[in-house]
Parts: structure tokens; C-alpha cells; sequence
């Protein structure tokens, strides 16, 4: 995947869309896409679950589990701008999710399969804050990466953004490409 003129994506940190940092001038596809600092802004409006609502910190809709706000978005988009969208919200900063314990993996892959249910969506992949760079997955919010979901005993090092897997109900990791629009699910501090 490609250098553009000037020399290419590779080593450029993408804010907002734009290459910034060395060599920043020149063509560039974005296939090589490195996270910057989200911005703070109100939390995206999900739209609110049918059935019960929960009081508590957690904007309706949204799940509420282990101190973290949790928000899915059926919204199609690519795994970057997935995440501006997710930064763009409030309380501490929201990202693309991040899962640490099979707990929380087991909650938010239930709290996903009701939402698409209730949204009559068919069930697809939905992208998470897990991305490969320099020869290792890390989490957007820069959170350490020692839960692991991968199908397989190894992460793969084909693609460069991660899903949750409908086929496994959302308890296995797939590597995607980045540029696919999937659904996504942010998650910020409460």
C-alpha cells in the first residue's frame, strides 16, 4: 500500500484527516493511518434503547458497566473516522472502545446483539479501538493491550484495524481493513 509522492504515509500521524509531523506535504492514501489525541466535545447522541431505561451516569441508551460509558453506533463508517466520532465527545474523552477482561468482553458483545436486535439491523462486524502499528495491536486510548480475543493463538498482522466478530456474537476479534465502514462502540469513563 502505497507512498504518494513526497514520500508517502509512511511515519505521518493523521489528525482529523490531515498528515501532519514529517513530511506531511505530498500525496497520501491514509492506509498507514496512526491515531492522533481525540477532541473534547459533547458525547455523540445515541439513539435511546426501547424497554427499560437506566438511571445513572451513562447517557440513556447507553451501557453502563465497570466505571465506563459504552455506546454503540449503527452508523457505517471507516475505522478513523469511527474514531473522530467517538472523540468527539465529553465526559473524560471517548474513544473506540477498549476490552481488558472477558467481563466486560461478555457485556458489551450482549449489549451490541440487543441493539442491532432493536434496531432491526442485520448482524455485521462492529469496529473497536484495537489497531496494529510498528509490529503490535494497541488500543486507541492508549490503554495496555493484555486481554486478548483473537480466533486464532496469534494476532494477525494482515490488516490494521480490529472488529468484533458477528459470527462468534461479537466474542472474537477480526482483523479488517481499515477503510471498510462498519457500525462502531466508543467508550469514555463515568
Amino acid at each position: 500500500m502505497g507512498a504518494g509522492a513526497g514520500g508517502g504515509c509512511w511515519g505521518r500521524r493523521w489528525v482529523l484527516g490531515r498528515a501532519v509531523g514529517a513530511g506531511a506535504g505530498g500525496g497520501c492514501w491514509g492506509r498507514r493511518w496512526v491515531p492522533g489525541p481525540a477532541p473534547r466535545h459533547p458525547a455523540p447522541a445515541a439513539p435511546p434503547l426501547q424497554g427499560r431505561e437506566r438511571m445513572g451516569p451513562c447517557p440513556r441508551g447507553w451501557l453502563d458497566f465497570g466505571g465506563h460509558c459504552y455506546g454503540y453506533f449503527g452508523q457505517e463508517l471507516t475505522w478513523r473516522q469511527a474514531e473522530v466520532g467517538a472523540g468527539g465527545s465529553s465526559r473524560g474523552g471517548c474513544h473506540l472502545a477498549s476490552l481488558h477482561t472477558p467481563e466486560e468482553h461478555r457485556a458489551l458483545a450482549a449489549f451490541i446483539a440487543r441493539r442491532q436486535r432493536r434496531e432491526e439491523e442485520e448482524e455485521e462486524n462492529v469496529w473497536i479501538g484495537l489497531y496494529h502499528r510498528s509490529q503490535a495491536w494497541m488500543w486507541v486510548d492508549g490503554s495496555q493491550t493484555r486481554y486478548s480475543a483473537w480466533e486464532g493463538d496469534d494476532p494477525p498482522k494482515r490488516k490494521h484495524c480490529a472488529a468484533l466478530d458477528d459470527s462468534s456474537g461479537f466474542m472474537s476479534w477480526e482483523d479488517e481493513s481499515c477503510g471498510e465502514r462498519k457500525p462502531f462502540v466508543c467508550k469514555y469513563a463515568a
